[in-house]
């Protein structure tokens, strides 16, 4: 039923004038958008392995750059039966619409390190890494397969010395190094301090012919200020101008006297290369972990020729406020300094759906048209979710599940028999053999939820995203299509961390105001004016403080974070243009709804004035 249509602004208070009487809405403070469809389309599942194969993870998905139908997927597959982890390059030509096994690499018991990209004109490149055989894989090689057709066929494989958690990037630009292959890993340990910490290099190697002869191995400059225990590129990928970047996930210590007493730390950091290879520049942090866990990074760079070409995008997974979350940073000059980190997920983090609290483990894709596309882990493995930016970063669609969420999975232990691996010590605890002891262990390893498994983006701008599920009785592999719309409407990152309270130079205009005894609702456009000099920057966010009424309960109905109560936010950056609130601008209205339960009757009078709902709120946004 509606109330009135005219709306006046008194003293930080909207009053409704409808026919008989009068009913205020008041919202206290200042601070929106418009009702959202979901704008990211996810294709039905496709499942890339064939049934029986094995566990699939450490695995990688890439697509041909000059070719949407050509895509590729590698990694480790573990077969039970065999007791064997194989190497493995699936291909798809027809956009991942169907898959066949292309090449296995089994010529050792275990077989790991793998990675795969394609080059130009139908070259492909799979890296694969046979242990030795007294089951250490510091004794065992690299193997280098080429394809010149997509990957329909393959040669090889080139051997060099063994190069821990290869990762692999081809240069497609049109200059000078066009086809020139770059494998970077971690070198293994190179040495022990005096207090016995061991320290260990990043290595490079790379083909200036193809892939038929690799380099002698190259390494950066060692940090001053701290002592790298572990190494290990997560991507490797070739800039528009020919620079190329390689972010690793490191474990360190900080230079000490006695590191044995210091406790490990976490960090992301960024090596490049501008000369072909030939020398590496001394590594960049990207990121410190505020957790005690390995912030492992996904990174893409736009490669297109639109606003944001040769920006670069890594995202990792954190602590929060007591919960993981997906973290957000560029760079525009080629990784020697990042923007500030901001969370991109949108996980309620107090359970209120049934969601997941936490996020993890992202995959991150640019496509030719600039769409930056990141994919997320929930609820330890089960569900992934998949969100993209139009704006280089700014703001995000509302996330979509790539897989049916909440899943069923296997009863107690009955997936066990998918996931046995039997090794040839004794290893009585989860992560550490005995050395004085002879014997074996059947152990269960299942990493599924535990990975990022991979994003690609396709010549016509498609995201093919890769995934696994825990314990799900097979460890098949699995993917999609997932199309985005050019002109989707926006989420922003309305976290509030990081943000500034803003509320003091905003004003705001209230219409349109509404009440529905139908749907036990009340409604109203709201529209936000800057009155200050200083522009504001998304995200620009509405926080709910608190919501009250003295007739009926309260709650939040449409707040972009899925709470109803304290905490309740809206996101109001994409009711701006550009992302940007300029100096006495106002923006678009976004609608509010509110639910109100259990409405009293007011006693009869000649006058009523009452507070059907009265809201405090407090704005942020950015103001650089």
């Amino acid at each position: 039923m509606m109330l009135g249509r005219t709306v006046q602004i008194l003293s930080g208070c909207a009053a409704l004038t409808p026919q008989r009487g009068v009913v205020a809405l008041v919202i206290l403070g200042f601070p929106a958008r418009q009702e959202m469809a979901q704008t990211v389309a996810v294709a039905a599942p496709v499942q890339v392995s064939p049934a029986g194969s094995g566990h699939h993870w450490f695995t990688s998905i890439a697509a041909a750059p000059d070719d949407a139908r050509h895509l590729v997927a590698c990694g480790i597959r573990q077969t039970s039966r065999q007791n064997s982890w194989q190497g493995f390059v699936y291909t798809s030509h027809d956009g991942g619409a169907r898959w066949a096994v292309a090449l296995v690499d089994s010529s050792t018991q275990d077989v790991s390190e793998e990675t795969c990209a394609f080059g130009p004109e139908g070259a492909a490149y799979f890296v694969a890494e046979p242990w030795g055989r007294e089951h250490s894989p510091e004794t065992g090689v690299l193997h280098l397969y080429r394809s010149r057709d997509w990957g329909y066929t393959w040669s090889g494989p080139v051997s060099s010395g063994w190069l821990d958690y290869a990762r692999v990037a081809v240069d497609n630009t049109t200059g000078v190094d066009r086809g020139r292959l770059y494998i970077f890993g971690n070198g293994g340990q190179v040495g022990k301090e005096p207090d016995g910490t061991r320290w260990v290099e990043k290595e490079l190697v790379y083909s200036a012919d193809g892939g038929r002869t690799l380099s002698k191995r190259v390494r950066p400059p060692r940090a001053t200020t701290y002592r790298t225990i572990g190494n290990y590129p997560e991507h490797a990928r070739v800039l528009p101008d020919g620079a190329v970047l390689a972010v690793y996930w490191t474990r360190y210590l900080p230079l000490s006297p006695d590191s044995t007493k210091t406790p490990r730390r976490y960090m992301i950091e960024a090596v490049r290369t501008t000369d072909g290879g030939q020398t590496v520049a001394l590594p960049v942090v990207v990121a410190r972990m505020s957790g005690a866990k390995d912030g492992v990074p996904a990174m893409d760079v736009d490669a297109g020729d639109g606003r944001w070409r040769g920006r670069v995008y890594v995202a990792w997974s954190d602590s929060l406020n007591g919960h993981e979350h997906v973290f957000l940073t560029t760079s525009e000059d080629q990784g020697a300094t990042w923007s500030k980190q901001q969370v991109v997920d949108d996980t309620p983090g107090n359970g209120a759906s049934d969601r997941g609290q936490s996020a993890t483990n992202p995959s991150l894709a640019v496509n030719k048209d600039g769409v930056v596309a990141i994919t997320w882990v929930e609820q330890h493995g089960d569900c992934r979710r998949i969100s993209a930016s139009l704006d280089g970063g700014v703001t995000f669609l509302p996330s979509v599940p790539l897989n049916p969420c909440p899943r069923r999975t296997l009863a107690g232990t009955q997936y066990y028999s998918d996931y046995l691996w039997a090794v040839p010590f004794v290893q009585f605890e989860s992560n550490r053999f005995d050395s004085t002891r002879s014997g074996f262990t059947i152990r269960v390893y299942d990493v599924a939820g535990a990975l990022p498994y991979g994003l690609a983006a396709a010549r016509d701008g498609t995201f093919h995203p890769l995934w696994a599920l825990p314990h799900d009785g097979g460890g098949q592999l699995w993917t999609t299509t997932v199309t985005v719309p050019e002109h989707a409407a926006r989420r922003v990152l309305c976290t509030i961390n990081g943000l500034v309270d803003v509320t003091a130079q905003i004003e705001y205009t209230l219409t349109n105001v509404q009440y529905d005894q139908t749907t036990e609702t009340v409604s109203v456009d709201l529209s936000l004016f800057n009155r200050d000099t200083t522009a504001l920057r998304a995200p620009l966010c509405l926080r709910m403080v608190a919501a009250r009424s003295p007739i009926a309960s309260v709650a939040a109905k449409n707040a972009d974070n899925g709470l109803a109560t304290v905490g309740a936010i809206w996101d109001l950056s994409t009711a701006t243009e550009d992302s940007v609130l300029r100096p006495y601008q106002e923006t678009r209205p976004r609608r509010l709804v509110f639910a109100v339960k259990g409405v009293s009757s007011p006693a009869p009078a000649d006058y009523i004035s009452l507070s059907l709902v009265a809201v405090e709120t407090r704005v942020f946004a950015r103001l650089h």
